[in-house]
């Protein structure tokens, strides 16, 4: 039988791994595991629990916690980050000190914020830090709507939280910072300086950043669009420079990433 010992890779603050595999002991000594289920089907094994996981699927797992994650039938491929404590949003510590591991299925707004964290580690082999905190902070939101009473945890003011839920929700139109300042109730100043404050990145590059996102979603989910289509569904009004900000921020163009 194919397997990895999880202890012995590299280190760092913020560690990823691609792994093929029939069996891993995940042991998150000092450190918190994510845990993504890239093909086939396994049980994950929490002190004496089994759990059923498939592709798409992704774990979250607390410090000093052991997993065991065993392919149902062949080998699977994972993808696995490792994260130092001061790195993850207390929201997030809270649902995991009191859940233990969180599980998370595909087409979820969690799946979409760890696809986003494994992106970026993918192309550049590591996260900026201002990445590291956007990132994280956003899973934190997503995980604190889920886990209800995590809420008042939420590492972001009231404004801030807002203002992320319009962009969410209108992320294919028009968005200006004093449009989304007066749906928040606040000063233009006052959300940019929050906005960066708080989520870790200026209010245009968050947007810019979402709409990516939603792009790179789109062109693996909805083969039957076309680019100029996905442009637009994503707010940008101009297919030539959606596709230049593409290809910078995931290193092949959207026709590309689309074959691919």
């Amino acid at each position: 039988m194919k397997e990895h010992d999880a202890n012995n890779r590299p280190s760092g603050e913020v560690v990823y791994e691609k792994l093929c595999t029939e069996r891993i002991e995940i042991e998150a000594v000092g450190e918190y595991v994510i845990i993504y289920l890239t093909t086939g089907a396994a049980i994950l094994n929490v002190s004496g629990k089994r759990y059923d996981i498939d592709a798409g699927d992704s774990v979250i797992c607390p410090v000093g916690s052991k997993r065991t994650l065993e392919a149902a039938e062949q080998a699977i491929d994972i993808e696995v980050i490792h994260l130092r404590p001061h790195l993850l949003p207390e929201a997030v510590k809270a649902v995991l000190r009191e859940k233990g591991s969180i599980i998370s299925t595909s087409g979820t707004d969690i799946r979409g914020y760890i696809d986003a964290l494994t992106d970026e580690l993918k192309i550049f082999g590591r996260l900026q830090d201002d990445a590291v905190r956007a990132r994280l902070t956003m899973l934190a939101i997503a995980l604190a709507r889920i886990e209800g009473p995590h809420r008042d945890q939420l590492p972001i003011s009231s404004p801030v939280a807002c203002a992320v839920d319009y962009i969410s929700k209108h992320i294919s139109e028009r968005l200006s910072l004093g449009e989304v300042a007066a749906i928040a109730k606040v000063s233009t100043g006052h959300l940019s300086r929050r906005f960066k404050a708080e989520i870790g990145v200026g209010f245009a590059d968050y947007v810019a950043s979402a709409r990516l996102d939603r792009a790179e979603t789109m062109l693996r989910e909805r083969p039957e669009m076309s680019i100029t289509e996905i442009a637009f569904s994503s707010g940008f009004n101009d297919s030539n420079y959606f596709s230049d900000k593409f290809k910078k921020r995931f290193g092949v163009s959207p026709l590309k990433y689309k074959k691919h």
